[in-house]
Parts: C-alpha cells; sequence; structure tokens
C-alpha cells in the first residue's frame, strides 16, 4: 500500500476555502430562487389579467377601439397536445 502523500497547508486551505465558498454561494441563490419565481409568477398573473379585463371590454363594446380585429387563440400545453394528437388517431 502507498502511504499518504503530503499535501502543503497552503493547498488545503484554497481547496476548504474554495469548497466552502461555492457552498455558501449555492445557498443564497437557493434562497432568492422562490423570491424570484414569486415576482415571474405575479407579473405573469398581471399581464394575463390586463389580456382579459381588455378581450372583456371589447366584448361590451362591440368593436375594438383602433379598429382591428383581435384574434383570440388557445394555448395549449404539450401534454393536452399529445393527448390530443393520440385520441385522434
Amino acid at each position: 500500500m502507498v502511504p499518504p502523500m503530503q499535501v502543503s497547508p497552503l493547498l488545503k486551505l484554497g481547496r476548504y476555502s474554495a469548497l466552502f465558498l461555492s457552498v455558501a454561494y449555492r445557498e443564497s441563490q437557493a434562497l432568492q430562487l422562490p423570491e424570484t419565481q414569486a415576482e415571474e409568477e405575479r407579473r405573469t398573473a398581471a399581464e394575463e389579467k390586463t389580456k382579459q379585463d381588455e378581450l372583456k371590454r371589447v366584448e361590451r363594446t362591440g368593436r375594438n377601439p383602433r379598429g382591428w380585429h383581435i384574434k383570440v387563440s388557445l394555448h395549449f400545453s404539450g401534454a393536452m397536445w399529445m393527448s390530443k394528437a393520440f385520441c385522434a388517431v
């Protein structure tokens, strides 16, 4: 069996410092992740609400104030699309 090598204390310090800093950085990023996701969900919900309000207003008035035709399209998730594709076969 080969005897263990002697490693410089400076190298050990560098390795453990890098390990500690990477763990601390990842932990700080993990703590910020839910805040970022919640902020994005709020922004998406606000955009959806403005779109729905605009569509309701257009339906009430009967026409778009600019005279443009508003096209309403349904967006399906991949799972819904796949289930519809396999059901049609």
